[in-house]
């Protein structure tokens, strides 16, 4: 299970997250239409714990950062803070990469 890995992940918080909820798919469907941002992440609900999460896992977010350019056509556009809203990104980015893996259709 991956929210019993040792190592530390994105993949292993978003999964804690979403063992939170009482509703896998429901979990899945509101990160992805509302996201991170909407305060529904207990670890990223102010730009501080958002900032924390950055700096804790800047390499596994700059490598999705890096992905997102060379794969999409359209750049990716940053508003506001940068450690928050790259926080929000990856942390949005995995909740919809595990949903896949799952087979959810959201």
């Amino acid at each position: 299970m991956i929210a019993n890995q040792k190592e530390e992940s994105i993949r292993k918080e978003v999964a804690k997250e979403c063992l939170k909820s009482h509703e896998v798919r429901y979990f899945f469907q509101k990160l992805c239409y509302e996201g991170s941002q909407s305060g529904m992440i207990d670890q990223l609900k102010t730009s501080q714990q958002a900032h924390l999460f950055f700096d804790k896992y800047t390499q596994e977010i700059n490598a999705l950062t890096m992905e997102s350019k060379e794969n999409i056509s359209t750049p990716l556009i940053i508003t506001g803070d940068i450690k928050t809203s790259l926080a929000y990104f990856a942390f949005d980015e995995i909740g919809y990469r595990l949903s896949q893996e799952l087979g959810l259709e959201l």
